[in-house]
């Protein structure tokens, strides 16, 4: 009979042993399962995160790419604006010769022009000038003619 408890204690140790192993197994595998949740909330979490950085990504490309084309048109523009200075910068300097060449014409002209009334008052004053003489050489025999009388001579008696 000691046999027997001995076996039946082996038995319960065993069976203890088994519930304690099975006991723990089911622990370990409730933890794992616990893990594996966890681990499939983080990885769906991960995705949906992914899936936000890609959508992002892409957003971020597209702006990338519409920047770009307005970075693109901006130096176009800024190069078709310096044509255009340049072009305005050669247009001025045309229409500053050209000012300087009708100014240098106006005052050519104005010179003609001071020169011609220079010319015609000269003229004029030639003219007055020999009117005068004339008046004078005309009047002159007269004024002789009176100085003589004055004096009592005759203009035509030698004396």
């Amino acid at each position: 009979m000691a046999q027997q408890r001995d076996l039946f204690s082996a038995l319960l140790r065993t069976a203890n042993y088994t519930k304690a192993f099975v006991s723990q197994r089911k622990n370990n595998e409730e933890k794992l399962r616990l893990r594996l949740e966890q681990a499939e909330a983080s990885l769906s979490a991960a995705r949906e995160d992914n899936e936000a950085l890609r959508i992002e990504l892409a957003e971020a490309k597209s702006q990338e790419e519409s920047t770009d084309a307005r970075l693109h048109e901006a130096e176009d523009e800024m190069t078709q604006l310096r044509g255009e200075v340049r072009h305005n910068s050669g247009q001025r300097c045309l229409l500053r010769k050209s000012r300087e060449r009708i100014c240098s014409c106006v005052y050519q002209r104005k010179k003609k022009s001071w020169r011609l009334s220079l010319l015609r008052k000269g003229r004029k004053l030639k003219r007055l000038l020999e009117a005068s003489r004339r008046n004078v050489f005309l009047r002159l025999p007269l004024l002789y003619e009176e100085t003589w009388y004055q004096a009592g001579c005759p203009f035509d008696s030698p004396g």
